[in-house]
């Protein structure tokens, strides 16, 4: 990996922090602040430290981005179950990134068994919070039938949607989409996508629980001589 691949690596991952830090709803946004100056200093296992800290405490954005790392391997020992673990409770405390991220796994077996079935039930979850990834996976799951019954018009929907917000594999799913549908059908459809709003999520508490919050500290962290920047948690996005 050339120096300029590595510059951009970590100002994407960089850029995904600054963004999450900025959301609303963060229990603890100074963690997230605080492992973007780690990055910006180079100091990836700093910036490990903060995350960890975070999702400890509860702030599912912290868990996402730790997740993503301990499973992506970048910069990091690569930790799967570790990884999944975190993805999951921010997941399951309705962060839709970290719900269309699980899907993905699923659907690839990766960390977890193959299940079709859970996949897409992450993905339509992520999918009715406006996750572009969720609708064009959901889209895709149910158009092909693979892990639900197959349901051409629906899928149609949930690609449109997806492609409205300019996600590249549902614009291009949609011309063979199209191609497959009734004009009727095809009008069904938009007026499904027309009435389409996605839920709330920021409500009094966006955080999961900590009972049992026992895990060990993570210590996967290369040496700075080995560390490579860390890669995009968006790389699941081409899973499906």
């Amino acid at each position: 990996m050339t120096t300029a691949t590595r510059r951009t690596a970590t100002s994407t991952v960089l850029a995904m922090l600054i963004c999450l830090a900025s959301s609303s709803g963060c229990a603890q946004p100074g963690h997230l602040k605080s492992a973007t100056e780690r990055i910006e200093k180079k100091d990836y296992a700093g910036a490990v430290s903060y995350l960890e800290l975070g999702a400890r405490e509860g702030d599912r954005r912290c868990a996402y981005v730790l997740g993503s790392i301990l499973i992506s391997g970048e910069s990091v020992e690569p930790d799967l179950v570790e990884g999944v673990r975190w993805m999951r409770e921010a997941a399951e405390a309705e962060l839709p990134v970290a719900q269309a991220y699980l899907g993905t796994l699923y659907a690839n077996g990766e960390g977890v068994e193959k299940e079709p079935t859970t996949a897409a039930e992450w993905y339509r979850k992520a999918a009715e919070y406006g996750n572009s990834l969720g609708q064009a996976a959901l889209g895709a799951a149910l158009f092909y039938g693979v892990g639900v019954p197959a349901d051409t018009v629906e899928g149609y929907v949930w690609t449109q949607l997806a492609a409205e917000q300019g996600f590249p594999k549902a614009i291009s799913n949609l011309s063979e989409m199209s191609g497959a549908l009734t004009e009727e059908e095809l009008k069904q459809a938009e007026k499904r996508v027309a009435r389409f709003h996605p839920k709330e999520n920021e409500g009094p508490n966006p955080n999961f629980a900590t009972n049992n919050r026992r895990s060990r500290p993570t210590n996967h962290v290369r040496r700075a001589g080995q560390a490579r920047a860390f890669g995009s948690a968006a790389r699941a996005a081409a899973g499906f």
